[in-house]
């Protein structure tokens, strides 16, 4: 049994590649074809022998050299006219013994040059090493290269057809001629194997092109300069390829040839231009970041090309490649050798695409650039310049200091919390119309980047998902077009809902029950909610019916919420009836008239302590009143305990005479002074200091500020700004900061500083105003504080509170979506941003103003809503200071609320009436502005009564 002979074109290539000279083995068709798509099948025939699983044998390197020959052969116009008029392959004139011994010279070096896949680098180092073994010049070999080659290139010979593994019929070699035929002495081949011949002839003709075009060219320059070690030439490894299949291993002969890759565009960057894989774009990065040192041009440009394209496609990282990104760009500006090379980093890093509609590009971008920069934000030994863009950069808002703030994770969720409203925003003058078709796509496109994003983020965290999904679909609904769906928003809504959680105890179940009573969702707004629910989502207990029209009245609606609260066991009645039977019995108590004596309370702190009181049972109805049951509990059980403490804490305070009074006497200033550059000392101290929360000394206050906004290292910085959030309201520490303030490094995290001093807007870090700004919004607060210290305080602490209950009452769905201690101060509540009184107020009037304009009038109201709005402006008109147009708004919403109760109720509208009219009574004899106030909240008290006893019962 004979062995049949290993044929590497027939193996690799196919059969097909062996039947038709250049043509076959290049797969093109005979025929007229230009250069480029010479050039594409040459490099589609590579390509398949590198994904070949013999493509390292060496065998597979003389497949090449034939591509190469072929190649050479169809591109040379003289070759091509004869290859395609049947003659045949003009064969190179066969040179004398002198040129033999010349090629037998040579051939080391054209070994050399295949063997290292052409003139390169490695090539010619090796060549200078054979030859200076040899003794011969680097002139002399050039020389004798190019003779060599030059003549082969030029000659002409026959060359017979490639012998495949099937017998064909071969094209008789033609007739010699004479001197005028330059194939006329040469021999002809008798019995030599014809492939061992066509390997041959394809060396040649292969070291003929390449050599040729290379050596004389190229070569020249390189050997006469000594080139330096560099992989700068070296190719990335070509792709393993896929052997999932058995059948991809050797591929068919008759498979088609891989398309070839899109050419990419002459004015983009060169990594924008590879394949769309992120990773590599990571791998970029930290190359550049590599060597930005030593080649900084070369490294700015892999580095911008490949940042841009990854602010669009961070969201396909794996956390570890992710961090790996995060961590080569914070290297890459720490090592940038110039701030412009820096700069122009950060430029790339941060670049955001220009097109007013929101994209998933753009939603993508405007993430990741929130959360590098909040990386970056930690990051205090950059350059100044750095460190002043990046403060620049970083979005509006981002100012809560948390445990985890500076992390990717933090900047990018609080710019997707902030995104929705943006999203559904109309710009300004533009009338909101329904989107076209394509415009429409776009959008819930963005909006699947969106949750894509957040999901991302949000990683194991299913409640903080759902809750930003819930958040969002509040904002769409709230703060889009209405009626959202009409306007291209009806696919984004059905989404956002089936996104949310909808199982037991979710965050969307509360969310739910508790919008039916806002008026701030319309019934078109549930209508598309609660028809998503029941067609799509399969919620437990959702049944067909319990969809509410988009024209239904505030009656269907409460009824539809009791439904749903029914179906998830939300719904308890008799622990309703308990919670109405103790807010009433509290209600009764609060009600009781005040007596308030001058001579011991001058300011009237008393007054308003007890419109606290009444305000926090108010707060507590609209819970109920918007079907919690739960959450107000706490405030029914003692809705006078922060008053009553608040009022406690005056009685023994005394105004200080002095900034510093009961201070301590600066012998902890000593120590810590003493313990110089020990960092584990120094935190030490700084420790105990913030645990015995002892009045601070002027002296230790000076220290502890001074490290706040210039310390170092971090670790002491930091610790030093939480012991000056402490003693946020010290007069020392305030004062501290006044003589720190004009040689304070203007950062963004030394603005945040001075915010949570002085709860004032200051100018931003690039306003030439920052420090005059800086300067007085501390004086200011320092005069505050220094006024109000003692019973007086207890004022400012009170309206605090009657503003975060002004806040609740006007969103009470709120402590379902947030669930928080109702019972605690504001104070005491970090997690919740205070509601100063006057934003609070206009919340809660919008509120009623929204509840109050789609019901229709019975003729027995009171006041009408024009009257309300008319007796409002004249207030505000005549109003001087903010406690008074507070108290003229406040008033405002008890009208309102009893608009809003003797519709609901025509029967008693006589009582509401009555209410009102004590109400005026009671501010025309208050001897206080703050009687006012308390008036009103007791007739708003009295209004929730009637109110609760029609409709929850």
């Amino acid at each position: 049994m004979t062995r049949r002979a290993f044929n590497p074109v027939a193996t690799i290539l196919g059969d097909a590649a062996c039947a038709g000279g250049p043509w076959a083995l290049l797969g093109l068709v005979p025929g007229p074809v230009t250069d480029q798509q010479v050039v594409e099948a040459l490099e589609r025939r590579l390509q398949q022998i590198e994904r070949h699983p013999l493509g390292g044998v060496p065998e597979a390197d003389d497949v090449r050299l034939a591509l190469h020959a072929a190649a050479a052969q169809i591109l040379n116009p003289q070759v091509r006219a004869s290859l395609l008029s049947g003659g045949g392959v003009p064969e190179p004139i066969r040179p004398d013994r002198t040129a033999d011994a010349a090629a037998m010279e040579v051939a080391p070096f054209l070994h050399i040059i295949a063997r290292h896949g052409g003139v390169n680098d490695r090539s010619l180092r090796q060549m200078l090493v054979v030859a200076a073994a040899s003794g011969r010049s680097p002139a002399a070999l050039i020389s004798q290269i190019r003779d060599m080659l030059v003549t082969w290139s030029h000659g002409r010979r026959v060359r017979p057809a490639l012998r495949t593994g099937r017998p064909h019929a071969e094209k008789p070699a033609a007739p010699a001629t004479t001197a005028a035929s330059p194939a006329a002495d040469e021999p002809t081949f008798g019995d030599v194997d014809p492939g061992v011949r066509a390997l041959k002839m394809i060396v040649v003709t292969a070291f003929a092109i390449i050599a040729a075009a290379s050596v004389v060219t190229i070569g020249v320059l390189m050997l006469l300069n000594t080139p330096q070690a560099t992989d700068k030439w070296i190719p990335d490894p070509p792709p393993v390829a896929d052997t999932s299949r058995p059948g991809e291993l050797f591929p068919s002969a008759n498979e088609p040839p891989p398309a070839p890759p899109p050419s990419p565009a002459s004015d983009e960057p060169p990594a924008e231009a590879q394949a769309d894989d992120p990773i590599k774009m990571v791998r970029a990065i930290a190359h550049a970041a590599s060597n930005v040192a030593t080649a900084p041009e070369s490294s700015l440009e892999e580095f911008g090309a490949a940042a841009r394209g990854l602010t669009t496609r961070w969201d396909r990282l794996a956390p570890d490649q992710l961090g790996l990104a995060q961590d080569s760009i914070v290297e890459f500006l720490y090592r940038s050798p110039t701030p412009e090379i820096g700069e122009s980093a950060l430029d790339s890093v941060t670049a955001i695409p220009s097109p007013q509609e929101w994209t998933p590009e753009r939603v993508l971008a405007e993430v990741w650039r929130a959360g590098i920069l909040s990386r970056l934000g930690r990051e205090r030994d950059l350059s100044s310049g750095l460190r002043a863009k990046i403060d620049e950069r970083y979005p509006a808002g981002s100012v809560a200091v948390t445990t985890d703030a500076g992390t990717f994770v933090r900047g990018g969720l609080a710019r997707l919390a902030s995104m929705p409203a943006e999203m559904v925003a109309t710009p300004p003058g533009v009338v909101a119309a329904p989107p076209s078709p394509a415009l429409a796509k776009v959008r819930t496109a963005a909006w699947a980047a969106w949750k894509r994003a957040a999901s991302r983020l949000s990683g194991s965290d299913e409640a903080g998902y759902d809750r930003m999904v819930v958040q969002a679909l509040e904002t769409v609904l709230t703060d889009g077009p209405e009626p959202a769906v009409d306007h291209g928003l009806g696919e984004v809504i059905r989404e956002l809902v089936l996104s949310a959680s909808w199982r037991k105890d979710s965050l969307a179940r509360r969310w739910l029950i508790a919008s039916f009573s806002s008026p701030d969702l319309s019934a078109a707004d549930l209508d598309a909610v609660t028809r998503t629910l029941v067609q799509k989502s399969g919620s437990e207990g959702v049944k067909s019916d319990m969809v509410l029209g988009a024209s239904s009245d505030e009656k269907t609606r409460l009824e539809l919420r009791e439904k749903y609260a029914g179906a998830w066991g939300l719904s308890d009645p008799a622990r309703r009836d308990e919670l109405v039977a103790a807010w009433r019995e509290q209600a009764d108590l609060a009600s009781q008239p005040l007596q308030i004596d001058p001579s011991q309370d001058p300011h009237h702190a008393g007054a308003l302590a007890a419109a606290l009181t009444k305000a926090r049972l108010s707060h507590a109805a609209a819970m109920m009143w918007a079907g919690l049951i739960n959450e107000p509990a706490a405030l029914i059980k003692d809705p006078g305990e922060v008053s009553n403490r608040l009022m406690a804490q005056a009685a023994a305070s005394t105004p200080p005479r002095r900034i510093d009074e009961g201070g301590t006497d600066g012998a902890w200033a000593v120590q810590y002074l003493a313990a110089e550059h020990r960092v584990p000392e120094r935190l030490k101290l700084l420790t105990e200091l913030t645990r015995s929360n002892r009045p601070l000394g002027q002296v230790d206050a000076e220290i502890i500020v001074a490290e706040a906004v210039r310390g170092s290292p971090e670790v002491v910085r930091n610790a030093a700004r939480d012991a000056v959030d402490l003693w946020s309201s010290s007069p020392a520490v305030l004062y501290a900061m006044l003589e720190e303030s004009y040689r304070m490094p203007k950062t963004r995290t030394n603005a945040e500083t001075i915010t949570l001093l002085t709860m004032a807007r200051l100018p931003t870090l690039k306003d030439p105003g920052w420090y005059a700004g800086v300067r007085r919004a501390l004086v200011e607060r320092l005069l505050h504080v220094l006024t109000t210290a003692g019973p007086q305080r207890t004022i400012d602490f009170l309206a605090d509170e009657l503003g975060a209950t002004c806040a609740g009452r006007a969103r009470p769905a709120d402590a379902a979506a947030d669930p928080i201690d109702q019972s605690a101060s504001v104070a005491s509540r970090r997690s919740v941003e205070r509601e100063y009184p006057a934003v609070a107020i206009e919340d809660l009037l919008v509120h009623w103003r929204k509840t109050a304009e789609p019901l229709l009038p019975t003729g027995r109201e009171p006041l009408t809503t024009e009257a309300i709005e008319r007796r409002l402006n004249s207030r505000l008109a005549l109003a001087t200071g903010p406690i008074q147009h507070f108290a003229a708004r406040h008033l405002a919403v008890a009208e309102l609320m009893a608009y809003v109760v003797a519709i609901e109720q025509p029967g008693r509208a006589t009582e509401v009436a009555i209410i009102l009219d004590k109400l005026a009574g009671d501010r025309r004899t208050a001897g206080h502005i703050l009687d006012q106030i308390n008036a009103a909240e007791l007739a708003m008290l009295r209004l929730w009564q009637i109110r609760l006893e029609g409709g929850l019962s």
